[in-house]
């Protein structure tokens, strides 16, 4: 039966249920003959909520497998017809699946802190934002002038009359320095 237990993640009712859900499941995809056994990575307890005890849980699955999120869920189907999950009496047409929103904060994804996330099925994108360039992990100013010399021609009709500009990379939120 649901607690108010269950809603502190702290406490060693969430602690005991959540970890045996959690070794009932990876026990289940370890032992699967399915496809989904060989890519299982992790099931996680995300929190309980009422209505007899229901729990959330995060499946991750290695990215490199081609599996649909239809495929977890006839899986899950599959395994819980039987109205059991090892010790634990389930409703086997409770199965539910939503997409887990990797970014959603900045701890659940790789996007580096100039790059926008962008939640996916089953996974995300980086991208950098305006002004930077890379894969989304790793972003730099679009610009990097870091020790460059520039020798610029002002007028034309006095070819001798040039300039040397030494651009220095800026820090945020400060002007260049620059030396003429």
């Amino acid at each position: 039966m649901f607690s108010a237990e269950l809603q502190d993640m702290e406490s060693p009712a969430f602690k005991s249920l959540s970890r045996g859900l959690e070794l009932e499941l990876e026990k289940t995809f370890m032992e699967s003959k399915s496809i989904l056994g060989q890519f299982f990575v992790a099931a996680t307890v995300l929190d309980f909520s009422n209505g007899s005890v229901i729990p959330r849980v995060l499946i991750k699955i290695d990215a490199q497998a081609q599996i649909s999120q239809w495929q977890l869920v006839e899986f899950m189907n599959e395994t819980l017809k039987s109205g059991m999950l090892g010790q634990y009496q389930v409703d086997p047409t409770s199965v539910e699946l939503t997409d887990f929103d990797e970014c959603q904060a900045p701890d659940l994804n790789n996007c580096h802190k100039k790059a926008k996330c962008t939640n996916t099925v089953g996974s995300y994108n980086c991208s950098c934002l305006k002004g930077f360039i890379g894969d989304g992990v790793h972003c730099r100013d679009s610009v990097d002038y870091r020790g460059k010399e520039f020798v610029l021609s002002f007028l034309p009709q006095h070819p001798r009359s040039m300039v040397v500009w030494n651009l220095y990379i800026m820090k945020e939120n400060q002007r260049p320095h620059r030396s003429f």
